[in-house]
């Protein structure tokens, strides 16, 4: 967890938030660097991804007392980690590298084609009107398709994750709910 976090202080727009004690780390974005040096960290996970590591979309979320959380990406260090930390710091880096300056995803037009839809604060879609709202974000059914059966995760979350930060948190919910359930499906 120390050389990770070592690495990510080197790494110019990516930050790791607050004083991260164990094996679970925060990234986000480094707000003291010019938006065109900022690491996006939900780029960052789907480019890491690219890279054969994973590492965890986290929207952003402002709770009851109206403190905002940023939207960032999640580490969960374990045993393996260390086992191949060189190679999870260079795609670190490198994946880094390819996303600085990439603003966040862009989703006016599918934030206003779920508000055209009637889903609001008070109105959330049904599993089966999210699950088709998420096949318009690239989740799709597990192989081989049959009626019913899982879902797989869009390749890039990014625009997903974008879109449930700023959908009503009824909306947000019921689209992220739907997309753990498909995915965890046997």
């Amino acid at each position: 967890a120390h050389a990770i976090e070592q690495a990510v202080r080197e790494i110019p727009g990516l930050a790791v938030w607050g004083s991260p004690t164990g094996p679970a780390m925060a990234l986000i974005a480094d707000e003291s660097v010019p938006e065109s040096e900022r690491v996006d960290p939900h780029h960052l996970a789907d480019e890491i991804a690219q890279r054969g590591f994973q590492i965890q979309h986290q929207p952003g979320l402002t709770q009851s007392n109206g403190v905002r959380l940023p939207h960032s990406a999640h580490l969960t260090i374990t045993p393996v980690t260390e086992q191949l930390l060189p190679e999870f710091i260079a795609a670190l880096r490198d994946s880094a590298t390819v996303v600085r300056g990439t603003p966040q995803a862009s989703v006016s037009f599918a934030l206003a084609a779920v508000r055209a839809l009637g889903y609001s604060e008070e109105r959330a879609p049904s599993p089966a009107a999210a699950w088709r709202i998420l096949r318009l974000f690239g989740a799709a059914p597990k192989l081989p398709k049959r009626p019913g059966e899982g879902g797989a995760l869009p390749q890039k979350m990014a625009p997903l994750m974008a879109l449930a930060e700023q959908l009503p948190a009824p909306v947000a919910q019921a689209l992220l709910t739907e997309l753990l359930a498909r995915v965890s499906e046997p």
